[in-house]
C-alpha cells in the first residue's frame, strides 16, 4: 500500500507502481538509510563522505585539498588547485604540480591572459555536441543547453561550466524537451529563455520553449511561440526587457518573415510587426540605439539554398515596424554580423547560392546608410 511509503517517499499506484525515496531514503518502502546517509532521519552524510548527496570523498579530496565531512561539507583546495575533488589545476596553472603558468597565462600569480590568444579550457564537455545554446549567466558561469549528437535527435543535456574551474557539471534537471537549433536569450533577473528549434530533423520546427533557473538549475515549461521557428532564426533582448523572435523556418518547411515579442512578467508570445522578406539563416546584430539589424540569409527553405539575400532591415522597438535600409554589396547567407566598436557593422564570411563557401567582408554605416567591400578573410 502507498501508506507504508509516504512518511519518507512519493507513491506511484496501480501495477507498476513504486515508492520514489526522499534524498537519504532508501528500500522498497523507503525506510532505510541510502548507503551514503546516517543518522535518525537519514539525514547525515556517512564517515569520509560529503557534499548535497553524500556522494563525494573525502579520499579523493585529500591529495591536493583538506575535505570537510558533511552535507554542507566540501574540498578546500591548496594552492593552484580546483575541482569538486582538488584534482585539476586552477585557471591559469599547469604541469603536474600546477606550478608553471598555463598556455596564454602570465605574471606572478599567472592570472594575467595574453590579449589575442586561444587556450583549450580545463574541461572538456562530458558529451559532443552541436546546434546547442550558450548563455553566460548573471554569476558569471556559462549555461549549454540542448543541441544534438552526430544523430538527428535532440538531446535534453544541461550543463553548466564554472569559470574558476573550467569544468563542466549537469544542472538539477536536463530539458524538458529535447531539442537542437533553438535560440537562447538571458532576462533581466537572470532567467534564460530558450526557444524553438527541433527535436527531430522530421518534426522540422518547434514553437516550445522553456525557462531555466540560476538558482535551483531547474527547467519549466513556459509559453509556446506564436509561429514554430527552426533554422536560423534570431532571438534579442531588447532594452523594454521583451525578447525579440524573428525569421527561420516555420513547420509548413518555409521561412518566415513574422516576429514576436516575449513578454516575462506575463509569460506570453506575441505577433509585432513582420519583416518584408521572409528569411533564414541571416545575419542579426543589435543597433547601439537598441533596435535590431537583420542582413542577407536566404528565402528558401530547401537546403541547397539556390537563391542567397542581400536586402537588409532594421526593427523598431519604439514602433514595432520594420523598415529597409540600403543593401548589402554581396549577398550572403551563414554569416556572422556584429557591431565594432568604431560604430560600424561588420559582415564576414559565409556562403552563397547553392552551399558555395566564401570569405568576401564588408561593413555598414548606418550614419551614411553606406555597405563598403573591406579585404577578404585570408
Amino acid at each position: 500500500e502507498c501508506s507504508v511509503c509516504d512518511a519518507h517517499g512519493t507513491c506511484t499506484d496501480g501495477k507498476d507502481g513504486f515508492c520514489s525515496c526522499d534524498l537519504g531514503w532508501a528500500g522498497d518502502t523507503c525506510g532505510v538509510c541510502d548507503s551514503d546517509f546516517t543518522g535518525a532521519d537519514c539525514d547525515e552524510c556517512i564517515s569520509g563522505h560529503y557534499g548535497s548527496d553524500c556522494s563525494l570523498l573525502c579520499t579523493d579530496c585529500d591529495t591536493h585539498g583538506t575535505c570537510t565531512e558533511g552535507i554542507t561539507g566540501s574540498c578546500a583546495c591548496d594552492l593552484h588547485w580546483a575541482g569538486d575533488t582538488c584534482a585539476v589545476c586552477a585557471v591559469g596553472w599547469a604541469g603536474a604540480s600546477c606550478s608553471t603558468c598555463d598556455t596564454g597565462f602570465s605574471g606572478a600569480s599567472c592570472l594575467t591572459q595574453t590579449r589575442g590568444t586561444w587556450y583549450e579550457t580545463k574541461g572538456s564537455l562530458p558529451e559532443s555536441l552541436f546546434q546547442m545554446t550558450l548563455v553566460v549567466l548573471s554569476d558569471g558561469t556559462i549555461l549549454s543547453a540542448g543541441g544534438r549528437h552526430s544523430g538527428s535527435i535532440g538531446t535534453t543535456t544541461s550543463l553548466r561550466m564554472d569559470l574558476s574551474t573550467q569544468l563542466w557539471t549537469a544542472t538539477s534537471e536536463p530539458l524538458n524537451t529535447g531539442r537542437f537549433g533553438h535560440c537562447a536569450a538571458l532576462l533581466p533577473d537572470g532567467t534564460v529563455l530558450i526557444a524553438g528549434g527541433a527535436t527531430t530533423e522530421d518534426t522540422i520546427a518547434s514553437a516550445t520553449s522553456e525557462l531555466f533557473s540560476a538558482d535551483t538549475g531547474k527547467w519549466t515549461t513556459a509559453d509556446s511561440m506564436a509561429t514554430a521557428r527552426y533554422g536560423g532564426f534570431s532571438m534579442f533582448l531588447l532594452n523594454n526587457g521583451k525578447v525579440l523572435a524573428v525569421g527561420g523556418q516555420d513547420t509548413s518547411s518555409t521561412t518566415t518573415n513574422t516576429a514576436e515579442l516575449y513578454d516575462y512578467p506575463t509569460s506570453c508570445w506575441d505577433y509585432t510587426g513582420s519583416m518584408s522578406t521572409s528569411r533564414m539563416w541571416f545575419g542579426a546584430a543589435m543597433t547601439a540605439d537598441g533596435n535590431v539589424l537583420v542582413a542577407g540569409g536566404t528565402s528558401d527553405a530547401d537546403y541547397k539554398h539556390v537563391t542567397s539575400l542581400e536586402t537588409v532591415e532594421v526593427y523598431d522597438t519604439s514602433t514595432g515596424v520594420w523598415g529597409s535600409v540600403a543593401p548589402m554589396v554581396s549577398a550572403r547567407e551563414r554569416f556572422s554580423l556584429v557591431l565594432m566598436s568604431n560604430g560600424l557593422y561588420l559582415a564576414a564570411a559565409g556562403e552563397v547560392s547553392d552551399q558555395n563557401l566564401f570569405s568576401s567582408c564588408e561593413t555598414y554605416n548606418s550614419t551614411s546608410n553606406t555597405w563598403t567591400s573591406i579585404d577578404d578573410l585570408p
